[in-house]
């Protein structure tokens, strides 16, 4: 008789460690299919069996340039699962994957869209719930109240698909997205399924024609190419493409095919408006509630989490550690709630400020006068101090996940640092106060002038005079020196004018991977 493999439990203690872990993008549901849920998980084989992982991304409010680079981080933490998976499997072969993983949005799970075209997966196949950490009896998918016509179905598998591949990396690294060489000025299958995607009932008759899908390639890049970055290298690309002058390689690159993917997911999803209030929060439990069941506790009524953070007069970071780590955590939560005025700061005074200002200058003796008006200066540099500061730590605390890798407990920690180190630097009024190392973003420099300098370790650099990767260095060592200087530049250079733009790039900014860095 078969018995199921008591490696089961360890493997879906990784894979929820692993998800939990993720934050850009941060997943709103994970789930574990196949054979380790089907049968009990008794038909696993720990030597070769795969894990079918489907992690939930709430995409419709983010661009496709952003939704690339998020697939981008997700490969690489895949590549760092991988490589864990492959050492408590005891595996061989280092370059066949041992995680299928598959993203998609709830709108893809409302319409019940698979990859390949397997609807049962989202509707009602039994799988173990990654963040609550128990077995469903399935997704409860395929209720969406606007029926997805047969042509868009197979688009959004097609889309569906290629993002898998582009997740589709080994142990050893290899694998993804394949990119074949074409022809034409994009691989036709894009042209096909953006024709398909954008084509309009009655009006035309071939809804796959590829000169039409082109048409509609160069006219989103045409409109893209201010946007970002990412949009504007792939317009200035396909117009060399498309007979401009200029050299460019011939095939197109895999974030810029990947750009395409989403760009066309964003034409079908646009089509079914009525179902922009996307119903799916999660999958139902496996057996019924009881009849009788306690009615859901309401919210309080102030549904706000308590979060100060208190200024000294010295301008440094107040309260004690386990103080300052509860505000932390309270404030992040706030925020991931849309909470307004998440946390608050208190800049501290004299004890007798607020007295004074209550007594009639006339009543005041000279002593006293003078101490009202070094309170009235206290008030009018926090005053001017408010804003700034506030943002500085309203940035490190949103972005603590892309800034700071590590489990929950390190980022934390991270942040506390980071925010002590924030008022030290913003107290300066030094935009950039320096250091032994220059950062510049790969994006962003030198278009938006996004490089500065900081402290650090002279062992960062490595033996051979290379420095190790940003995001490897110790989080807290980046909280001392990168992150208060990153903050600093950054509010500087959005407060400017013609620089409005900039908080359209916050994600890229703030996340650590998209720096570099080396001595000076």
């Amino acid at each position: 008789m078969l018995q199921r493999p008591a490696i089961i439990d360890e493997l879906q203690v990784i894979l929820s460690e692993w998800v939990v872990g993720l934050e850009s993008p941060k997943p709103i549901g994970a789930y574990l299919f196949g054979s380790t849920v089907n049968d009990g998980g008794v038909r696993f084989d720990p030597k070769a069996g795969d894990l079918d992982v489907i992690v939930v991304l709430d995409w419709d409010r983010v661009p496709p340039g952003e939704r690339v680079e998020q697939i981008n981080g997700l490969r690489q933490a895949k590549e760092e699962l991988e490589n864990r998976l492959f050492r408590k499997l005891r595996r061989e072969k280092g370059s066949e994957k041992i995680v299928s993983l598959v993203p998609v949005t709830p709108f893809e799970i409302e319409h019940a869209v698979h990859k390949d075209n397997v609807k049962h997966i989202l509707t009602d196949a039994r799988a173990f719930d990654l963040l609550e950490k128990c077995e469903i009896a399935g997704l409860n998918g395929g209720r969406a109240s606007h029926p997805l016509s047969d042509a868009h179905r197979s688009v959004l598998a097609f889309l569906q698909k290629k993002r898998a591949e582009a997740l589709s990396v080994s142990p050893n690294g290899g694998g993804g997205l394949k990119v074949e060489p074409h022809g034409d000025p994009v691989p036709k299958e894009l042209m096909r399924n953006f024709a398909v995607a954008t084509a309009e009932p009655g009006i035309h008759q071939d809804i796959s024609d590829i000169a039409r899908g082109l048409q509609g390639i160069s006219h989103f890049a045409r409109d893209a190419a201010g946007w970002t970055p990412m949009t504007s290298a792939f317009a200035q690309w396909l117009g060399v493409k498309m007979g401009e002058r200029g050299s460019v390689d011939p095939v197109i690159s895999s974030d810029h095919y990947l750009l395409l993917i989403e760009t066309i997911y964003d034409q079908v999803r646009v089509q079914y408006a009525g179902d922009t209030a996307i119903r799916y929060v999660g999958p139902g439990p496996i057996s019924a509630p009881p009849k009788h069941a306690p009615p859901t506790p309401a919210l309080p009524s102030t549904h706000r989490l308590e979060s100060t953070f208190r200024v000294t007069k010295a301008d440094k970071l107040g309260g004690t550690k386990t103080d300052i780590l509860r505000a932390v955590r309270a404030a992040r939560a706030n925020m991931k709630a849309r909470v307004s005025n998440p946390f608050e700061l208190l800049f501290e005074e004299d004890a007798k400020a607020s007295t004074l200002f209550e007594i009639d200058d006339v009543d005041l003796d000279a002593k006293a006068h003078r101490q009202k008006v070094k309170a009235f200066e206290r008030r009018t540099l926090v005053a001017a101090r408010q804003a700034r500061w506030q943002q500085g730590v309203e940035l490190i605390l949103w972005y603590g996940g892309t800034l700071f890798r590590g489990d929950e407990e390190t980022m934390e920690e991270a942040c506390r640092i980071a925010i002590a180190n924030w008022f030290a630097v913003a107290a300066t009024n030094v935009v950039n106060p320096g250091g032994m190392f220059e950062a510049f973003h790969l994006d962003l420099y030198p278009s938006y002038g996004m490089a500065l300098s900081f402290s650090g370790k002279p062992s960062w650099v490595r033996d051979d005079g290379r420095p190790s990767p940003m995001y490897k260095l110790d989080p807290m060592d980046l909280a001392r020196g990168f992150v208060p200087n990153l903050v600093s530049k950054y509010l500087h250079l959005a407060s400017q004018s013609g620089r409005a733009d900039l908080q359209d790039y916050k994600d890229s900014v703030f996340d650590i991977a998209r720096w570099d860095y080396g001595l000076k």
